[in-house]
């Protein structure tokens, strides 16, 4: 079980309050192992006393909408809740409120905490994209909690925490401090260090997590990284000629070359290619799992 709420978002708009408080229940409960898909809801509402004052009233006629939105956008199902509007004493008015709390059932085995489990792991954030209206990009979002919970089964990545109102500066710290392990990066902006991110996540993954066995504990082991024609990524061992990793599909012949981000993220760029799918290919992560984004011209 996971909760969502900011009550400073209720204040700025009570729509995109109690739609981010679901997408922050959400995205805990994926956190720690759970299928989204499979979540259900329940919402605690608390108002102040409407009366005859139209502007009251429409606090919580746009929380319901902004609650609406986030379970058409997800397909998952509130299925109980309270509501009071009673939250008001002389001239001191509660701010608009909705507690979201997400439920859902997963095997212990697959159940992971926050905390941070081995120094030398690769760390990713995996943003959550907003649109023009504040709210998130639901496609990417789902199918970023999507890949996570697969990734999460498989045993890759070992913690994961959501990014909730402190920003990513407040979840490293906390990853952090639970077995004292520290955390170096270089490649974050301010907004992405301590804006509201929510929807965001923050990984830690194995630093071979998808290298093959027989590699992951060769001295001196060398990949190279090769982008073919016949649309398809290669990882080699150079001193065997062996595949040291499973090959990326990109789905179009790749023309040109190809590099590693240099701000130390665990992404490959691919450069210009023929389109014969319809879609091409942009920024490939290869260090949490080898999995390709694709999207349309």
């Amino acid at each position: 079980m996971s909760y969502g709420f900011n009550p400073d978002l209720g204040v700025w708009s009570p729509y995109h309050m109690a739609y981010y408080s679901i997408i922050e229940a959400v995205t805990k409960l994926a956190a720690v192992g759970g299928d989204y898909r499979k979540a259900r809801l329940t919402l605690q509402e608390y108002f102040e006393k409407l009366g005859n004052v139209p502007e009251r009233w429409g606090k919580p006629f746009a929380a319901l909408l902004g609650a609406y939105q986030a379970q058409i956008d997800l397909g998952i199902p509130a299925i109980g809740g309270k509501d009071s509007m009673s939250g008001s004493f002389g001239d001191i008015d509660v701010p608009p409120t909705l507690v979201a709390f997400a439920v859902g059932v997963e095997k212990a085995k697959n159940i992971i905490s926050a905390e941070l489990k081995e120094a030398g792991s690769q760390l990713v954030f995996l943003m959550a994209e907003r649109n023009e209206d504040y709210t998130l990009k639901v496609e990417g979002y789902k199918n970023n909690l999507e890949k996570l919970h697969e990734l999460i089964l498989e045993g890759k990545v070992i913690s994961a925490s959501s990014v909730k109102f402190g920003g990513v500066s407040d979840v490293l710290s906390k990853m952090a401090f639970g077995n004292k392990i520290g955390v170096k990066f270089s490649n974050l902006t301010k907004e992405e260090l301590f804006g509201l991110n929510y929807g965001s996540l923050v990984l830690e993954v194995k630093s071979n997590v998808n290298i093959d066995e027989e590699f992951k504990n060769q001295e001196n082991f060398t990949e190279g990284i090769y982008a073919s024609l016949d649309g398809k990524i290669y990882f080699l061992d150079l001193q065997s000629g062996k595949l040291s990793r499973d090959t990326i599909n990109v789905g179009n012949p790749i023309k040109g070359s190809l590099s590693i981000d240099s701000r130390e993220i665990p992404m490959l760029y691919v450069g210009e290619g023929i389109n014969e799918s319809g879609s091409f290919g942009s920024c490939i992560s290869y260090g949490s799992g080898s999995t390709c984004r694709l999207r349309k011209q």
